[in-house]
């Protein structure tokens, strides 16, 4: 390619000098075309009433746009979109890492015996990498017509365990109004409760949801037209609610771009500075002051905050029902030898005389409710995380341990029992199980429970610290306990024969105490 300087030699030595083209050409080693060409070039700019400076002085230009690269054959084009399309496929599969780049593709091209140099590699996999990315196409939102959903992640520390929550998130693109919930897991109960307490926040129900293809949302995918199959569940939530279902492409978040955005944005606004948390009540809280003081907020390109004007895209919301839609996953389970039933590979006791029976089981996203098949409550456990635990509530198992009262002593529903109840056991009645078994069967026969007596329990420990406990002892107290906080009405004529029997009782159970 002739330079400036080329250019400036030529013209002074043709016009100044009076050298001929092909002494010209000999001097400079240029072509004689070359020099002709521009020499020619300067005759005409110069020659006519408008000279372009760019022509005369400027640097020499050639029009290549025909100029096609001579060694970037059919066959090498073809392979290295080959090795575009498969950083497409790895990058589809979180694969982005093991990507090769214009410099992997050109060693391997070499390799295979390819003279071409890496520039014209670079070059064609930059333009093809441009015409293969993605335009997109701004969007108009109109109040009250769509929502966006999506789950998202969060790692924080519950009672000082790192414990990973699944962040549920709804976003309205008009107001850009958003909602959060902290979920224990990703479930379908779980995607259905966070509908209903969403709806029921905002007062209404939209036109339309937004979902990607989440595995609580989408059933079954058709390859034919590529369309979607909504779960059984998700089809019954929105006919119940009456709102249209839209799904995303794969792998096409952008699709519903406005609440990726936000489970970031909410996500780093909640749980960025603070983390650490004594329950799941208190991050859970964290969560939703964070979200009222963002709706508080004034998005870029408006007057109002977000609150103010979604309380004008409520007016486009439909009416909600009557009644709050039952999320609960109802379904039936056999009773176990072991008095449990075993929901999601973790189990749950009921009592004893229901083993090897069948019982009807309600499970919400943290909670779990048992029920005979009269639909009366046997049961309700706080729903376990993860795998092969057991909640076992040990008054589930008293009417076995009738007969086998030894096992109490290192039964995980001991274990698992209030610390008055480990306390009651182990330091009074280790050495005779049956008094203590006997205890528990007078609680459950006058509906009371070790945690509801508990306080009467420490008070009589408190009282008689040394004392030799027995079952006839508590069960005295406890009776004496009752009678006083719980005393019979009597009419005014019957005060004085009333309170002479009361006087009268007491002293009995007084005599009994102190005969124990």
């Amino acid at each position: 390619m002739i330079t400036m300087v080329q250019k400036q030699q030529i013209i002074l030595d043709y016009f100044k000098k009076g050298m001929s083209i092909r002494q010209i050409s000999r001097e400079t080693g240029l072509h004689r075309k070359t020099v002709s060409s521009h020499i020619e070039k300067f005759k005409q700019e110069t020659g006519s009433n408008l000279v372009s400076s760019k022509g005369v002085v400027g640097s020499p230009e050639y029009d290549s746009s025909n100029r096609k690269p001579r060694k970037l054959t059919e066959q090498i084009q073809a392979i290295l979109r080959g090795y575009i399309q498969d950083n497409e496929h790895k990058i589809s599969n979180r694969m982005r890492k093991q990507c090769m780049c214009a410099t992997d593709m050109h060693e391997a091209l070499t390799k295979r015996g390819f003279d071409i140099g890496y520039t014209t590699v670079s070059q064609f996999v930059k333009k093809e990498t441009r015409r293969r990315k993605e335009k997109y196409i701004k969007q108009h939102h109109p109040p009250g017509r769509i929502v966006e959903f999506d789950w998202g992640h969060v790692k924080v520390y519950i009672d000082g365990e790192l414990t990973k929550l699944n962040l549920a998130v709804f976003s309205m693109p008009y107001s850009n109004r958003r909602w959060a919930y902290l979920f224990e897991r990703q479930d379908m109960v779980s995607f259905l409760l966070a509908h209903v307490l969403f709806f029921h926040e905002i007062g209404g129900v939209p036109e339309e949801i937004v979902y990607d293809n989440m595995r609580t949302a989408v059933a079954e995918f058709i390859s034919v037209n590529k369309s979607k199959v909504p779960t059984e569940d998700l089809l019954k939530l929105s006919s119940y609610y009456l709102f249209n279902i839209r799904f995303c492409n794969a792998r096409k978040g952008n699709e519903k771009g406005h609440v990726e955005r936000s489970v970031e944005y909410v996500r780093r606004k909640a749980f960025s500075e603070i983390y650490h948390f004594g329950s799941l009540e208190q991050a859970t809280k964290q969560l939703t002051d964070t979200v009222i003081e963002l709706n508080g907020r004034i998005s870029s390109g408006h007057q109002l905050t977000n609150m103010q004007r979604f309380e004008k895209e409520r007016n486009y919301l439909s009416a909600l029902p009557a009644s709050a839609y039952e999320v609960a996953l109802i379904d039936y389970y056999k009773v176990s030898k072991y008095s449990a039933i075993q929901v999601e590979n973790n189990h749950y006791s009921v009592p004893d005389y229901w083993a090897e029976d069948t019982v009807k089981v309600k499970i919400y996203p943290n909670q779990i409710f048992i029920y005979d098949l009269k639909d009366q409550l046997l049961a309700k456990h706080h729903r376990l995380i993860g795998n092969n635990k057991w909640s076992l509530t040990l008054e589930h198992y008293r009417l076995t341990l009738l007969t086998k009262p030894g096992a109490v002593a290192n039964s995980v529903a001991l274990h698992q029992a209030s610390p008055i109840a480990r306390d009651l056991f182990n330091n009074h009645f280790r050495n005779k199980p049956a008094e203590f078994v006997k205890i528990l069967n007078y609680l459950a026969d006058s509906a009371m429970s070790l945690d509801t007596v508990g306080p009467a329990i420490k008070e009589i420990l408190d009282k008689a610290p040394h004392i030799n406990l027995s079952f006839d002892y508590i069960k005295c107290q406890l009776q004496a306990n009752h009678t006083c906080h719980n005393p019979v009405p009597v009419n005014d004529h019957k005060c004085e024969l009333s309170s002479i029997i009361l006087q009268s009782c007491n002293q009995q159970l007084n005599d009994y105490q102190n005969l124990f």
